[in-house]
């Protein structure tokens, strides 16, 4: 638990469970089990209801409510506030950061918010909805649209990739950054095996993964 509090601490913005648990992975503290995710569920929980660990993002959950003002004038303030141009306005490109985990969403718009690029979370197979929203804002903007993705390196996180550039578009240009069978050797990140209940690990297999092998 000492460890799992340091890591979160050292980020700027929250992070999930499910993330604490895979960097606490890859630094050998804990094995990559199910039963072992569930054990630091249960051990983080009390200690977070305490006050005694970090708050953990959730964005599975919420509450909602509408949003009001005081007064017309907190009104005013809030929207001049909330008021900036388009970063990217004159550039040549558009450029579109995509990621399969909604929990590294609040990361990325950490690190490229004030780039003003655009940033979206696929959440695994992405929806139709999703895939509307992004061919629209391609069209809308009109300028040649990059694609830049970050994924799992498994049968469906390539599948996933696969499935997004199929459905979305046009694209001037696309690039998998993350995760390469390179970059797991470069930094020696630990590889587990494939998930036992997914259907993919008996189904073509060599050409989900050919091209990053």
């Amino acid at each position: 638990m000492a460890r799992a509090k340091e890591i979160v601490e050292s980020f700027d913005t929250p992070i999930t469970l499910r993330r604490l648990f895979y960097l606490l992975v890859s630094e050998g503290v804990v094995e990559n089990k199910a039963k072992v995710y569930g054990r630091l569920s249960e051990l983080t929980a009390p200690l977070r209801r305490s006050g005694d660990f970090p708050e953990l993002l959730d964005l599975t959950r919420d509450i909602y409510q509408e949003a009001s003002w005081a007064s017309p004038g907190d009104l005013l303030t809030a929207a001049a506030n909330q008021y900036r141009r388009d970063r990217t306005e004159g550039q040549e490109y558009n450029i579109f950061i995509g990621v399969e985990k909604n929990g590294l969403l609040p990361t990325l718009q950490d690190w490229f918010d004030d780039y003003g690029v655009i940033v979206f979370p696929v959440g695994g197979y992405e929806s139709v909805s999703l895939e509307s929203d992004i061919n629209e804002a391609i069209r809308a903007d009109g300028r040649p649209a990059v694609l830049l993705y970050g994924g799992d390196l498994d049968p469906s996180g390539v599948d996933i990739y696969r499935n997004l550039l199929r459905y979305t578009g046009p694209w001037i240009d696309t690039e998998r950054v993350a995760i390469t069978w390179e970059q797991t050797e470069e930094n020696g990140i630990p590889r587990s095996p494939f998930a036992k209940n997914d259907s993919r690990n008996t189904k073509n297999i060599q050409e989900l993964l050919q091209p990053f092998c």
